[in-house]
Parts: C-alpha cells; sequence; structure tokens
C-alpha cells in the first residue's frame, strides 16, 4: 500500500507557519528591522509545511515492532540452524534515515520492518523466495531472490542511501563472518505479527 503526504497536514502546517512568521515579520518591523516580506514568509512557510507533512507521513508508515528480549537476541546470535527450516537474517546497520521504518517482505508477506542498527531473524521453509526491500511512503521497492535449504543460515544486508526521488535500497548477500560481526553490533526486533500487516 502506498502511503501519501496528507493534504491536510500540510495546509495546517503551512497555515500555522504563516501566521508565526507573519508575527514574526510584524515584530520586527516595530523594531525598526527590515520586514521579511509576503515572498518570503509565503516561501518559508512553504518549506516548513512540506517538511512536516514529510516527517508526518514518514511517522504513519512506521510500524510498532518490539524490540526482542535479551534471550531471543542472545538466542540468535548463536547463528544456530533449525534442521527442517532455513534461518534468515536480514541486517540494516546504517544510521542512514535511523528511525524510519523499512519493510522486509517475502513473497508478498510482510514478514518485519528495520531500523537503523537493527536485524531480524526469519524462518523460512526451503526452497525459492522473493525477498524485498520496500519504502513504505513511496512504495518503491528491490527484490533478491534466494534459494534456502534445510539447515541454511544465510544473511543479506539491508542497504539504503540517498537517492532522487526516493530512497536508494539494495539488498545483498553476506558472508558469515561479516554478517555476525555487523549483526553482533544492532538490536535485534521481532518479526511483523499477522495482526500488523498492511492491506493491499
Amino acid at each position: 500500500m502506498k502511503q501519501n503526504v496528507s493534504i491536510l497536514d500540510f495546509a495546517l502546517a503551512a497555515f500555522v507557519a504563516g501566521a508565526l512568521l507573519a508575527l514574526l515579520d510584524a515584530w520586527v518591523v516595530s523594531r525598526h528591522g527590515s520586514p521579511l516580506g509576503w515572498a518570503m514568509r509565503t516561501s518559508m512557510a512553504l518549506s516548513f509545511a512540506g517538511l512536516f507533512a514529510f516527517v508526518r507521513a514518514q511517522a504513519r508508515s512506521t510500524l510498532k515492532v518490539q524490540t526482542a528480549t535479551d534471550e531471543t537476541r542472545a538466542a540468535a546470535l548463536t547463528f544456530a540452524p533449525e534442521p527442517s527450516l532455513a534461518v534468515l537474517y536480514v541486517v540494516r546497520d546504517s544510521r542512514f534515515a535511523f528511525r524510519a521504518g523499512f519493510d522486509v517482505e517475502i513473497g508478498a508477506a510482510l514478514r518485519a520492518q528495520t531500523r537503523g542498527r537493527t536485524f531480524v531473524r526469519l524462518l523460512l521453509e526451503p526452497g525459492r523466495h522473493r525477498v524485498a526491500s520496500r519504502h513504505p511512503l513511496s512504495g518503491a521497492r528491490t527484490e533478491y531472490t534466494l534459494d534456502s535449504g534445510a539447515g541454511q543460515v544465510i544473511y543479506l544486508q539491508q542497504d539504503l542511501g540517498w537517492g532522487w526521488s526516493q530512497p536508494r535500497q539494495q539488498l545483498r548477500l553476506l558472508e558469515a563472518a561479516d554478517a555476525q560481526a555487523r549483526i553482533a553490533q544492532c538490536r535485534m526486533l521481532q518479526p511483523i505479527a499477522a495482526a500488523q500487516t498492511r492491506a493491499a
């Protein structure tokens, strides 16, 4: 589901910012200063409103996910395999967009949402899977197809960065030693509960 910036949020923020800037302008003039002028106030108010609306939309697209308990994290850091299933670790160890949630989907199912400096541990049935990293605000996504076997432990890095119109995303396979060192420095998040899955 693609999230849109709210027009109401934008309009309210622009109105409040415009009113405050008008008051500030009047105070400056009363002190014999140079006025900002209508054009400057409008430009500043619209810039603030755009930023405010974007932040609000990003916050709404970020789900409430639970931090794993110390015991669960300690067990995950043993990197033990599961006899009849594959284990997938997805690690996002950068601080880019630290508080923004980015979805991790397996096939069509939302399985987790990461933050900066976090990781998740997911269990997969043996076979081929399409893993996706998705920005819930814009709907932009990138995919990685992997083949998993019973007893296998797989590590994917979720890389994020600046793009022209939306965040740049990449999923890439990591070697075990590299991945485990990265994961050990991160907070563990619980997988997404079925009740939190977004409607299509």
